[in-house]
């Protein structure tokens, strides 16, 4: 029995230029914090889990009206990324 809804991945979904200038509002230089945390956490949405990856958990925040602070927090919170 499956316990989620399957979603459609992030990676169909979007661009990755189109995915941060969804999460920050903009399209942020490559060196700003945002810009740099949305490419480590776009480089494990592709793997397969059960768990949401931190890219979609961001999606969620942005839409609650987080801070820029919060949303890089939460890119680089995916435990995929210590691995």
């Amino acid at each position: 029995m499956q316990k989620t809804k399957p979603q459609p991945g992030l990676l169909e979904q979007f661009t990755f230029d189109r995915y941060v200038q969804t999460l920050a509002g903009r399209m942020p230089e490559s060196n700003e914090p945002i810009y740099r945390a949305c490419e480590y956490a776009w480089s494990v949405a592709s793997q397969e889990t059960h768990l949401p990856c931190s890219a979609d958990v961001a999606l969620i925040l942005k839409d609650l009206g987080v801070d820029e602070t919060t949303l890089i927090v939460t890119l680089l919170s995916d435990s995929r990324l210590l691995s």
